[in-house]
């Protein structure tokens, strides 16, 4: 960590503030996983892919936010897909609406202001049903994630 305070560099006084870091070491069991999610280095979603709850919530926790819409009343949920193509995402919103056949996600793709495919769903009983299937094992860390009306 960097000291907090005043120093000099190269003539310049600078302040410097508190800084941490954090990184992931290489781990070469991880290979398969990458290669299997970057043929080719260019990443796309995996025929074979299999969403759970789990996975899903930890989708949410990294890509995935929920905000609240006075325009249309309600909140909406929505996954940043950018680096996939608007059939991926298709794939994609396919497998969250077949997750739990008990809840009724709705999800569908369009496109974001800067013409990047999303993946969304926000009438009131998809996003409860989305946010009843995710809760349970998502980490209390990331309960701000979750918004309500």
């Amino acid at each position: 960590m960097i000291p907090d305070g005043e120093i000099e560099i190269c003539g310049k006084k600078c302040v410097c503030r508190p800084k941490y870091v954090a990184e992931t070491r290489c781990d070469l069991s991880l290979t398969p996983i990458y290669r299997r999610w970057y043929p080719n280095g260019k990443k796309h979603v995996p025929e074979d892919l299999v969403l759970t709850p789990l996975t899903v919530a930890h989708w949410f926790c990294g890509d995935g936010t929920s905000s609240y819409r006075p325009n249309n009343g309600g909140i909406i949920v929505s996954f940043a897909t950018d680096c996939f193509t608007f059939d991926e995402c298709e794939v994609l919103a396919y497998k969250l609406n077949t997750l739990c056949p008990e809840f009724s996600f709705n999800a569908w793709c369009n496109k974001s202001r800067k013409n990047q495919p999303r993946i969304r769903t926000g009438n009131k009983t998809s996003v409860s049903a989305f946010f009843d299937c995710v809760t349970p094992v998502l980490s209390k860390y990331f309960s701000y994630k979750i918004k309500s009306r």
